[in-house]
């Protein structure tokens, strides 16, 4: 089952702490205003999405770290593409 909520009420990083120290398979979806972004777990880390370089990964990871405001979905059971 999806989870949802607003970054206002549970930010980011301790999301993020969260769903890695659940060791399962999940995706995190991210939306502010007009932007979109994901991060995905697996076993308890950070999947960094393949088609990207690892520095422009590491970069777009850490630029959604940063997010205050925004809603969240986390999507369990879903692999990384």
């Amino acid at each position: 089952m999806a989870t949802f909520g607003s970054l206002s009420d549970l930010d980011l990083l301790t999301l993020t702490q969260i769903l890695c120290r659940a060791g399962r398979l999940a995706a995190l979806e991210l939306v502010q205003d007009e932007q979109c972004g994901w991060i995905y777990f697996e076993n308890g880390r950070v999947v960094l999405t393949p088609c990207w370089t690892r520095w422009l990964a590491s970069r777009r990871l850490l630029a959604l770290l940063r997010w205050k405001s925004g809603r969240f979905r986390v999507i369990p059971g879903f692999l990384c593409p």
